[in-house]
């Protein structure tokens, strides 16, 4: 997997060359689903937020 950040975009690139592309509000909430992940897998949360500092 390739994520790629463009802008205000972030690309996941995923076998078979799959493309997905995501809006910023679809990339916050891309973020907030994987926290949720690796909450609940039990790991602390280490994901970077997609909204700019």
């Amino acid at each position: 997997m390739t994520v790629l950040v463009m802008g205000d975009r972030v690309a996941v690139v995923v076998p078979p060359a799959q493309i997905l592309v995501f809006e910023p509000d679809e990339a916050d909430d891309l973020a907030a689903l994987l926290d949720n992940a690796a909450e609940l897998a039990g790991e602390e949360s280490a994901w970077a937020s997609s909204t700019p500092i």
